[in-house]
């Protein structure tokens, strides 16, 4: 197993180290987070900036609210295991056949633990320079923890940035087929790069 990185700075250092020999074999890119992996790349737009130079083409954040939103949550970090296992049953997007079976629940609670101790400590890096790459959010209406925060992102954006709103909750990608295809479809249109990360 791989080791677990205890904050989101760590989690999005080893995306950099993992990307760099991709980025020395394309002429462009681009960044494309979910959830938690938002946050990832905002970090990761930063660490780039400052080490490779070479900026993504664009961005695509979906079901997250924008870094400084204060995640209403507890850290997990020395959480009982039930007590883990029935916040991801809340978060209601785990099959519940997966959280009854000890092998996979071995694999997954270390991970679990230490990504929702990461969102909880999580202090964003400030910059006083903007992202300069156009950028797109994708959220569900009814993901009510982001509902007052996602239009947010836009104050880390130099240009405008675009909104959509899908039917749905957090995890509205994943159960919608043309929710799925109306976001693979957009980023294809939207880029032609040769890779996204």
């Amino acid at each position: 197993m791989e080791p677990c990185f205890s904050t989101i700075q760590e989690i999005a250092s080893d995306a950099l180290r993992q990307i760099k020999r991709d980025l020395e074999r394309t002429d462009e890119y681009c960044l494309l987070g979910y959830s938690m992996g938002a946050l990832v790349c905002y970090e990761l737009y930063y660490m780039l900036k400052n080490t490779v130079g070479r900026l993504p083409k664009h961005m695509f954040l979906i079901a997250s609210g924008p870094p400084h939103w204060d995640r209403k949550m507890k850290d997990y970090k020395d959480a009982e295991k039930q007590e883990i296992i029935d916040y991801i049953k809340q978060l209601n997007g785990t099959d519940s056949e997966l959280l009854e079976c000890d092998e996979m629940l071995d694999y997954l609670l270390p991970i679990a633990r230490n990504d929702f101790s990461a969102i909880y400590h999580y202090v964003p890096t400030v910059s006083d320079e903007k992202i300069t790459c156009p950028a797109c959010v994708y959220y569900g209406k009814n993901d009510n923890e982001i509902q007052n925060c996602v239009l947010e992102w836009s104050r880390y954006f130099e240009k405008k940035v675009k909104f959509v709103c899908f039917s749905g909750d957090h995890f509205f990608m994943f159960r919608s087929q043309s929710s799925l295809r109306s976001v693979a479809m957009e980023i294809i249109t939207a880029m032609k790069a040769d890779i996204v990360l």
